[in-house]
């Protein structure tokens, strides 16, 4: 899980193409450049748009609303431009089959748990259907509800309707209120404090990261690899590929850099490391936060940070 900057979005949302949308129920809030002429969509209005529809509605109504007005996908190309074909979440890469936009709230129903079948919000967050802070780039692996296919008894997994909340620290927000009170138990990739919360090594291995002291955010931790799904066979292979690809590299640096007396052998070690490194830790590449883990490793061993240094990484 990689941070998720999502002003970067909001700021894109503001100017949307009506070439590139071109839904008729959205005309009245088309706006004009004047120095173009070419018209636009801001997000903002279309919120404000639905938001005021589905007030007046019941529960029925508005859910039937919110499933045929699913506007929230205008925004995909935005979040693919900005942060690549990956899942904010699991961090795998996604094709345009797998791809759809979460809602980090659920929109209808929203569960504590599936043990007890407890349910939080019989309504979900309904006023935040149309909200863009509330949107996440998912994957069907991360968002879907299902057992690991390559794993004998594996417990479900995948977040589905599922929001668990602590509630000895926080509250359950009241409809059209403030979240602000509310602690959820699953990361949310939006959030800096939270990414740094889970760590990985060679295997591919994903767990909550060894330097919390915390137990809530351990708990957090805990729960989100399980309702992710990132403790899946497919992915722990994924991941372990990345970290073996970074790790090759920064061991061949180190091996000529230690050893090599040829300067064009040297030259032609760091370039592959510099290169490699650079393009697995980047914020769209899948599986950046494995490399970020590997590279951070590395630059602790004594002879590898030198290297590292010198190439700065």
């Amino acid at each position: 899980m990689r941070y998720i900057d999502i002003e970067l979005i909001r700021n894109k949302a503001k100017k949307i193409k009506w070439s590139e949308v071109n839904k008729k129920h959205l005309e009245d809030i088309l706006f004009t450049d004047e120095k173009t002429g070419e018209k636009y969509l801001s997000w903002e209005d279309i919120e404000a748009k639905h938001l005021s529809i589905i007030k007046e509605l019941d529960f029925e109504e508005r859910k039937k609303y919110i499933s045929s007005h699913s506007d929230w996908n205008i925004l995909q190309k935005i979040m693919i431009e900005e942060f690549g074909y990956k899942c904010w979440y699991s961090e795998a890469p996604i094709g345009n089959g797998e791809l759809e936009i979460d809602h980090y709230r659920p929109k209808n129903r929203a569960r504590q748990d599936d043990e007890k079948g407890i349910v939080n919000k019989p309504n979900g967050y309904w006023w935040l259907a149309y909200n863009l802070d509330n949107y996440r780039l998912s994957g069907t692996l991360a968002n879907i509800r299902r057992r690991d296919r390559l794993k004998d008894n594996s417990e479900v997994g995948g977040k589905g309707d599922l929001f668990p909340l602590d509630l000895n620290e926080g509250v359950i927000a009241a409809d059209e209120c403030s979240i602000f009170n509310e602690r959820p138990l699953l990361l949310d990739p939006i959030v800096a404090s939270d990414v740094g919360l889970l760590s990985f090594d060679e295997d591919g291995s994903v767990f909550p990261n060894p330097v919390i002291d915390d137990e809530i955010d351990n708990r957090r931790a805990e729960i989100s690899i399980k309702l992710y799904h990132l403790d899946l066979d497919q992915l722990e292979s994924q991941r372990q590929q990345v970290w073996q690809e970074c790790s090759r590299v920064i061991e061949k640096a180190y091996l000529f850099y230690s050893n090599s007396n040829s300067r064009e052998a040297r030259k032609l070690a760091f370039c592959n490391c510099v290169e490699t490194i650079s393009k697995k830790t980047n914020l769209k590449a899948e599986f950046s936060s494995v490399a970020k883990v590997c590279l951070n490793l590395y630059k602790k061993r004594k002879g590898y940070s030198e290297v590292l240094d010198l190439l700065n990484l």
